[in-house]
């Protein structure tokens, strides 16, 4: 069932790259690290198929082979983490799992 999915959402992102560049801001902005590498390898197949799937280290250098580019904003003071917490979730990273951001 997921294949289909992924099919359809590739085919998708080929004919509207617009959606795709919505739909991943939209996930940047939730800051869902889990759904954007999800998405991002079926956006990277639909508009840069030549592409290797990306990885949490290879995020920048995919998006730069798309035409995108990451931007920072200050996020609310709710949102915001400790240096204790970012550098546990950079450990989970290591390890390849994948934690909410």
């Amino acid at each position: 069932m997921r294949d289909d999915f992924d099919e359809f959402m590739v085919d998708r992102f080929r004919k509207d790259p617009e959606h795709a560049i919505h739909l991943l801001n939209a996930i940047l902005e939730d800051g869902d690290q889990e759904e954007l590498m999800d998405f991002l390898p079926l956006i990277t197949a639909a508009l840069a198929p030549d592409q290797p799937p990306p990885t949490p280290l290879t995020l920048l250098a995919t998006l730069r082979s798309l035409g995108l580019r990451l931007s920072v904003t200050q996020s609310p003071r709710e949102e915001r983490v400790t240096l204790e917490e970012m550098t546990e979730q950079v450990e989970h990273v290591e390890k390849g799992e994948m934690v909410g951001v």
